[in-house]
Formats: C-alpha cells, structure tokens, sequence
C-alpha cells in the first residue's frame, strides 16, 4: 500500500541540516563492477571518525538512462595517442553515449563530437558518429604545432561542460588526457593573492561537478608545456589528482588510453548513492577528509576523498533554486527519485493527478523514532512548439512518517496529488521531484488527455 500525503505547504524555510551525498563506485578485485552491496558492509569516516550512513541506494540504471562519458585528449591531432583514443572509443560508440573534445597545441578547445545543449528540445540521439566527424575534424588539422601556453588550467570551459552534463541523468565520466591536472595543496588557505583566486576558481569548479555528478579521471602523459616533464616516467599522482580525489574518480600516472576509457565506462556500471549528516562543527570552511570502505573481502570503493566545508552561517543564507536548472531545462527524464503518475482527470477548472514517488529513493531521516524528509514539487507545461511554462508553483512537501508508514511507504511508494490547469496550448506535463536532503531528482512526462 502506498502513502498518501495530504500536507503540503509552499513556503520555504532554509532545511535545517547539510547532509553530504555522493555518488560511490563499487569494483572487484580485478575492476569489474560489483552490484547489491548493503549498507551494512560499508563504513563511512570524516576526519578519521566512523559516521552513521544515512541513505545508501544502488542505482540500478535502467536501459532507456543514458551511459555517459566525456573525453578531453591533450596531446597532439592526429599523433598515436590520438589514434590510440580512437581506436578505444571505437568499440564504445555505440553502447555508451561518447563525446569528444580535443586541445590544440596552442591551447585551444575544439569539439570533436560535442556535447548538446543542456536545454535541447530533444534528448540527443546516441548512434555511430565517428566516421561522421573524425575525418572533416583531422582534415582540417595538417600539422598541429605546439604554442606558447601556461600550465594553469582555464576552468571556464569545464565549467560549461559541468552545467552540460548536469542535463544527463545519474553519474557521468569526464576523462582529461593531459589536463585538469590540479594539487591538493592548491586548495589550501595561502598568503598569495593570486594562489588565493585560483583556490576559489578550484573549488567551484569541484564543487560544480559535485553537484552535477562528474566523476573525473585524469591521466598524465604528453602534453605540451606541461608543468610536469613528461619525459621521466609515471607523473606522481599528487601532482595531477586532486579533482579526481575531489569527485570520486581516478588518477593514472601515464596515458594508458584504452585502459583509462575502458576503467571509467565499466565503473559507470556500478553506482551507489550515499549520504550522512557531518557534525555541526565540521562547518567552519575548511577542507575535511572523508573515507567510503567496505567491509567485504575484495570490494574497493571509488568516493571522494575529501569536501569544502562552508560556514554555517552561509549555508542558511545560500540562495538555492526550488527546483534545480537542469531538472526543468533537460530533455532528459531524471531518474534518480523514481517517478510516475496516474491517468489525468478532469475537475474543475483544470487536471488532476496522482504522483507516485518510489520510497527508496527518497533520503528520510530517522530521529526519534520518526523519519522526516523534505520534497520540492512542480509541473512545467509544454506547448506544441516546445515553449516551456511553470503551470504549478513549487510545492515542498514536509514528510514526517512513523516506522511502520516508512515501511509501508517502501513497499508502496509515496503518494502525492496534484492539479494543473488545462490548456489547449498544452501539448506535455512535466512533473518534477526533487530532495531537499539528498539534491536528486526524479521526473516524469504526460500528455494531458484526461479521462472523463
């Protein structure tokens, strides 16, 4: 039996707790993916202290989810590494969905099969490309010289493609041949004005992969005027691999391409979700190392390895959007929270429907013997030209369950209604959910044709 919750409201106080959610890789000894961990064989500490995993979700991805990874080759057109990440990318081409982007000698970002708009009409369509656009691409590149560059890293178009990506739904790969290499220490507090602007550049841009669910992989081997001389073997990984530490992905001393490409799709393949409340005190703006283990002999586990902690006093005052851009923008469905909806029906003045949220994938906190929880919803309408319109305005939903409605709630599902206006203009309905807690989202997409 599912729950159905009546109460409502629409105002919006700040969520008087920071959880932290990540996305966890589970792999077995020889790399392959390991499904249907439990959450008590996983052991979470922050600052070397064991702390109660909250939510823990395997994220069993459904076919119609798209697999996504991102490739970045730093290291010269048309070179053997180039042939060497074609050729590993060939026979993925079809099965994931695989962008391309290559840097110039000069330094210049150039996409090769690039990555769509995170407000596209459509979801893009995933089939061959690669000798669609590989030979007009390496046509146009004869020779390709090395140029004066500097070994900082320009975030602004990795910023764009984080915004990008957040359109996909569940975890996405983003794999730098050659680039983002980044160290640990430049995130530490530092007396040089412009190490202090380039921390902060960092950090966001770690902190927007975080949240749109980029685990990034960075290798190192040729690149020219690297700060690193490529010419003396394996780069030291702490040269090159604090954004991989800071998403949860990994870092490789040389450019073994195909190894590299392979590890990333197959870790894809085995995706947790987790989350704990820090102490309060763990709020004071610096950085905090964090461990995700297993407890079951052969498992290792990819997480990051440490978050910035801000302020409490800027986190109550952090303005946040009701429902996150990509939720609305995407022509993906987001499938994190599981949604659906019952048939529509006709009542005064406009449709009502039945929101079906699946428990499980919702974080409820336990506390007292209760458990609470906090869901943003909203229904965007859709006219035949694809013009998009709120026709609800976001709702948050207070849940606040006993132990035996929790349980019921996981065999069932949550139970939500809603009314939208009806519109001839009207060609979809998009209903949106979102976790306050945890940030996921679910949606779904219907067509307004309501039963009499």
């Amino acid at each position: 039996m599912a729950v159905l919750i009546l109460a409502v409201c629409t105002a919006f106080p700040q969520t008087p707790a920071k959880f932290i959610t990540m996305d966890v890789v589970a792999v077995g000894t020889h790399g392959q993916p390991v499904p249907g961990l439990q959450a008590s064989e996983i052991q979470l500490l922050d600052n070397k202290k064991v702390q109660p995993v909250l939510y823990w979700h395997w994220n069993q991805r459904r076919p119609d989810v798209p697999r996504v990874t991102l490739v970045v080759l730093d290291g010269g057109i048309k070179g053997a590494r180039w042939i060497e990440a074609v050729r590993a990318m060939r026979q993925f081409e079809t099965s994931e969905q695989l962008y391309f982007y290559a840097v110039t000698g000069t330094g210049a970002l150039l996409p090769v099969h690039a990555l769509p708009n995170p407000d596209a009409a459509l979801p893009a369509a995933n089939g061959p490309w690669m000798d669609r656009y590989l030979p007009a691409f390496e046509a146009a590149w004869r020779v390709d010289r090395a140029g004066r560059r500097t070994g900082m890293i320009d975030v602004s178009p990795y910023m764009e493609f984080a915004t990008r990506l957040a359109a996909f739904p569940g975890r996405k790969n983003l794999i730098c041949f050659g680039c983002l290499f980044a160290r640990s220490a430049q995130w530490d507090q530092n007396a040089d004005a412009a190490e202090v602007v380039r921390a902060t550049e960092l950090r966001h841009l770690a902190d927007a992969f975080r949240l749109a669910r980029v685990a990034v992989y960075v290798a190192g081997g040729a690149r020219a005027n690297s700060l690193v001389d490529d010419n003396t073997g394996p780069v030291p990984l702490d040269e090159i691999g604090a954004l991989a530490e800071a998403t949860g992905g990994r870092a490789y001393g040389t450019g073994e391409i195909a190894e590299v490409i392979t590890q990333a799709i197959a870790d894809g393949r085995s995706n947790y979700r987790i989350a704990y409340l820090p102490p309060a005190e763990n709020w004071d703006g610096k950085r905090h190392k964090i461990s995700v283990v297993s407890t079951r002999k052969g498992v290792r586990l990819l997480a990051p390895a440490w978050y910035e902690a801000g302020r409490l006093d800027d986190i109550a005052t952090e303005w946040r959007p009701a429902i996150p851009d990509y939720a609305i923008t995407s022509p993906y469905e987001q499938s994190a929270i599981g949604i659906s909806v019952s048939a529509p029906k006709q009542v005064a003045g406009g449709l009502r429907v039945e929101v079906h949220a699946d428990a499980a994938d919702v974080l409820l906190f336990p506390r007292n013997g209760r458990y609470s929880g906090s869901l943003i919803m909203q229904a965007l309408c859709y006219t035949p030209e694809g013009r998009r319109m709120a026709c609800s305005d976001p709702v948050r939903i207070k849940l606040d369950l006993s132990e035996q409605e929790r349980a019921e709630a996981l065999r069932g599902g949550l139970r939500f209604p809603l009314e939208v206006p009806a519109s001839d203009a009207s060609s979809k309905i998009r209903v949106v959910v979102h976790d306050e807690i945890s940030g996921d989202c679910g949606s779904v997409t219907f067509l307004p044709r309501a039963e009499q």
